[in-house]
């Protein structure tokens, strides 16, 4: 799994709106879809209760979301501890996970 997908899942998570998530995370609704079940299916498990336009979290899902939140945390502070670390200058520009995996 990418860390984009953690993102993605914890922002589903906290919005429970898969059009207002993608929005938030500047993308188009389906493939957001695409991601979200892809990371259910790595998992094994059901994140999400979908009904109709209801989207809840399951059981499963409440738990993941504790520990992605903790995921990234720990991975955005990887990456402030090695800049802080370097003493040559460099831009420090918003850090993007795309291309970390994870799993």
């Amino acid at each position: 799994m990418y860390l984009r997908q953690l993102e993605q899942f914890v922002t589903l998570a906290e919005i429970l709106h898969f059009r207002r998530a993608a929005e938030k995370l500047n993308m188009a609704q389906p493939p957001l879809s695409v991601s979200i079940r892809k990371l259910e299916t790595r998992l094994g498990v059901e994140l999400f209760d979908r009904k109709g336009r209801t989207v809840t979290l399951t059981k499963a899902g409440r738990e993941a979301l504790k520990e992605a939140r903790k995921v990234l945390f720990h991975a955005r502070e990887m990456a402030r501890r090695a800049r802080a670390a370097d003493p040559r200058p460099h831009a420090h520009g918003r850090e993007t996970f795309a291309d970390f995996w994870v799993l």
